[in-house]
């Protein structure tokens, strides 16, 4: 599972958006893909591989364009939802500051994700730097070895 925020951040922006704002319960991956104009796998991949933020459905469509197709929803659309026994459930979209807070969200796990990707390359870097002046380090005490048993042997001869 590759749940990368710099990769998949503009779907995750646009998908928060769409399913936090749309009139409808919830949408599957076809419907979305269409409307956005995103490609659908990488809705489906993106849904699936964020489900701190969308919620799954066991529902499965059978609309002949969407046929198949599990429902997605927000977790907190959902958790409001009103069921009712004949119908999918109601549900009122997320206000803006909703929106806008799962949105900081997104864009703080980003932040967070790229300082780390920057701290491990930097550990990186320190670690080949180190790994170099052992190497340099242990050169020239093997040089200091070899100059030191000459110069016994140099003695010893004299």
């Amino acid at each position: 599972m590759n749940q990368s925020y710099t990769e998949n951040y503009n779907l995750l922006v646009a998908l928060i958006t769409h399913l936090g704002a749309t009139d409808k319960a919830s949408r599957t991956p076809t419907s979305i893909a269409r409307d956005l104009r995103f490609d659908k796998d990488k809705v489906v991949f993106t849904l699936d591989n964020f489900p701190a933020y969308f919620r799954k459905s066991k529902k499965i469509s059978d609309n002949s364009n969407s046929q198949g197709d599990h429902f997605f929803t927000m977790h907190l659309r959902y958790s409001r939802r009103k069921l009712d026994k004949n119908s999918e459930g109601e549900s009122q979209p997320l206000s803006t500051e909703e929106i806008s807070m799962l949105l900081g969200l997104v864009t703080h796990m980003l932040e967070q994700e790229q300082e780390n990707s920057r701290v491990y390359k930097n550990l990186e870097q320190s670690y080949k730097n180190l790994e170099n002046t052992n190497k340099i380090t242990m050169f020239a005490a093997i040089g200091a070895a070899i100059i030191a048993a000459i110069g016994a042997v140099v003695a010893a001869v004299l």
